[in-house]
This record gives structure tokens, sequence and C-alpha cells, in this order.
């Protein structure tokens, strides 16, 4: 039903799991059961540290309307900069 995974908690059952590389730093996107229902977890490790935060499963939409929302501010600073540099060319 689930894939195995290799955690300490063995009463978390992973559902899903990706991982995303920038810079220097490696974030954890981890989608996981437990007795008290469905939950994402995101872990963000560099070299000296791991930090990590639960985001129940009931917030998960309402989270990723702002996460949209903020790549969709990046997406439009993005173009900017690029047009800006066109014009300076």
């Amino acid at each position: 039903m689930f894939p195995k995974q290799n955690n300490y908690n063995a009463n978390e059952k992973l559902i899903l799991t990706k991982k995303i590389v920038c810079e220097c730093k490696l974030f954890y996107v981890d989608y996981k059961e437990n007795k008290r229902g469905r939950f994402l977890k995101i872990s963000e490790k560099d070299s000296a540290t791991k930090r990590t935060i639960i985001v129940p499963a009931e917030a998960i939409q309402e989270l990723s309307g702002i996460l949209q929302e903020v790549a969709a501010l990046g997406s439009a600073e993005s173009e900017a900069t690029v047009e800006k540099e066109q014009q300076q060319e």
C-alpha cells in the first residue's frame, strides 16, 4: 500500500517524497500519514543544520494557494528584470 521508508519513526507511513536542491541546501518534501492523519513535512538541510515544519493535511490547500501567489510574484519580477536588461542593450 505505502512504500517502505527508512525512518526512525516507524509509526509514519511515507506516501510521497520529493527532493529539491538549491544552492548549497537540500529541501525534502514528504507527504506522510500517522495515527493522527496525513501531513506534509518540509525539511531544509544545509551543511550544519536541519529544520523541519509540519503542515496538517487540512492546511495544505491554503498553503498551496499562498505558494502559487508567491511564485507568480517571482515570475513577474523575473520578467521585469529580463525586460529591463533588454532595454539597456
